[in-house]
């Protein structure tokens, strides 16, 4: 069975995400507009249950997974990802810089 990726074939809730007439490929780049249009949905319809998007959350669980990836190759061993609540983020009084 041949699936074609074409708008006009498909469902509503599914031809949002085809921008191109049928034949026409969609890629790479094609994944940053499908992203932000999820998020700018998300905001004019208001807080969204289920995103189709990463969220802050998301953002915040990554780059705990990037620190303990650094702490495991400086420190040579396992490490664990510690664990970040989003809410505190940003609570923490801001270390001083040099003028």
């Amino acid at each position: 069975r041949l699936l074609l990726k074409d708008p006009s074939l498909l469902r509503p809730d599914a031809a949002k995400f085809a921008s191109y007439p049928g034949g026409h490929t969609e890629g790479f780049a094609d994944t940053f507009k499908q992203a932000f249009r999820a998020i700018y949905d998300d905001i004019r319809a208001g807080a969204s249950w289920a995103p189709l998007h990463a969220t802050f959350a998301d953002g915040l669980e990554e780059m705990c997974v990037c620190d303990a990836i650094v702490r495991s190759h400086e420190e040579g061993r396992w490490v664990e990802v510690a664990a970040q609540n989003v809410a505190e983020v940003g609570t923490a009084a801001p270390a001083a810089t040099a003028s």
